[in-house]
């Protein structure tokens, strides 16, 4: 069992778009480890950040803020860097894997030197992106048959800050 945080529609919405054109942009440049044409960059789904609660029994009950900031590149993944702050003030660094980089073979690339200058000057356009979610879901999740079950599941509404 997993427990994750989905955000919220309304950012899962914002998420698929940032999604959508990054990976575009990046299929359109980027190069296999051979220097011989485009690789593949697939969307990764689900959009969920996992996460390790510190208290079992009622998971997510104890987090306070939940930000998504822009992508980075790690290995062969493409993915949104999270926050999750909880209410004692621990920070907990994770990601949300967005997308994954396949060569014709369909076999798993890992971004090689040659592309990371094409690669880097796309992501640094999108580094301005942050998404702090102040309305989020903490999930139980099973892997079953070919995909996910939510099994439970809490809403956490965060305060507004004011100006």
């Amino acid at each position: 069992m997993y427990t994750v945080i989905v955000p919220h529609p309304t950012e899962m919405l914002l998420l698929i778009r940032e999604q959508k054109k990054l990976v575009y942009e990046l299929n359109s440049v980027a190069l296999n480890a051979n220097n011989t044409g485009p690789c593949i960059v697939f969307p990764h789904y689900p959009l969920w950040c996992t996460y390790i609660s510190g208290e079992p029994e009622k998971p997510g009950s104890e987090l306070s803020s939940f930000t998504i900031r822009a992508p980075v590149i790690k290995g062969n993944s493409i993915m949104f860097p999270c926050r999750v702050t909880t209410k004692t003030g621990r920070n907990l660094e994770n990601c949300i894997i967005y997308a994954a980089s396949f060569n014709k073979e369909t076999t798993l690339l890992s971004f090689v030197p040659e592309q990371v200058p094409f690669i880097k000057k796309i992501i640094e356009r999108h580094a301005s992106f942050s998404l702090p979610c102040r309305i989020f879901q903490v999930a139980a999740t099973e892997i079953k048959n070919t995909g996910w079950q939510v099994t439970e599941s809490i809403w956490i509404k965060t305060p507004q800050k004011l100006p």
